[in-house]
């Protein structure tokens, strides 16, 4: 039999259409996943929402070696996965990883986006330096982007791929491949609103740090009120309503965004 080829990430299909990244080092701990991708994207029974918990949990578990509670959901899963316990190589191999460093994980490291139901993966950071995530100038400074110039980068004709949440305008374009809950959930933002898709799947785990630190490295600038509010599919958010008022709140404060 020829070896599986590792070059790219593994996918899995949940039972709603989403479809979950598995990244190659997790992938590499599974001979259940690696056999199953061998014709293509692995489909379970699960939503993807509920796969990405199940993997986040267990990259948790494998980074710090320390015992986390698993929901019953998240051990059978990872079960079906070949992944019911964390190798003892992997986890010295993660808690080196965090112990080498004080800071942010920076350009090529891994890093978990933890603050998002279809994020809870180890992506790599590949257009973001951690040293300047700190720095909330470039987010203060952001460039004012006018109405055509969002609905024209709508990812096709070589235009770049912008998604408009809360009046900040982030390009998507190299993240496509990358984002765990799959393409779609992009695709389908450019040319409108994004605000209310955007807090009702984010932000559930409350440690939304990493999550901002993704943002600030996509976001390329800022709308206008008057010109937002002509975008297509605007609605008037309302915090309380909008899904994630938390996560709404910060949002507003990180991106310096006036209600």
């Amino acid at each position: 039999m020829e070896p599986v080829s590792m070059s790219k990430d593994m996918l899995i299909v949940g039972s709603d259409d989403v479809e979950v990244t598995i990244p190659n080092q997790l992938a590499a701990c599974s001979l259940v996943l690696r056999r199953r991708s061998i014709l293509g994207p692995i489909t379970m029974p699960y939503t993807g929402e509920e796969l990405s918990n199940a993997i986040a949990a267990y990259m948790e578990r494998s980074s710090t070696g320390k015992y986390q509670q698993m929901s019953p959901k998240e051990t059978e899963i990872l079960e079906e996965m070949g992944l019911g316990d964390v190798p003892a190589e992997q986890q010295q191999q993660h808690q080196h990883i965090y112990r080498t460093t004080d800071k942010e994980p920076s350009t090529r490291q891994r890093h978990s986006l933890g603050s998002c139901p279809y994020h809870h993966q180890i992506q790599e950071i590949t257009s973001c330096d951690a040293d300047s995530a700190n720095s909330m100038a470039d987010v203060i400074n952001l460039p004012m982007i006018t109405l055509e110039e969002f609905i024209v980068n709508n990812g096709s004709d070589g235009h770049r791929l912008w998604i408009l949440i809360d009046t900040i305008v982030f390009d998507v374009t190299e993240y496509l491949n990358k984002h765990p809950g799959g393409r779609v959930p992009l695709l389908n933002g450019p040319g409108k609103d994004s605000t209310l898709p955007f807090y009702q799947h984010h932000g559930r785990k409350g440690n939304t740090r990493p999550l901002f630190n993704r943002l600030k490295c996509l976001a390329v600038g800022r709308m206008s009120s008057s010109d937002f509010q002509r975008v297509p599919g605007y609605q008037q958010t309302n915090t309380e309503e909008c899904g994630n008022p938390s996560l709404r709140r910060q949002f507003l404060q990180y991106f310096h965004v006036m209600e």
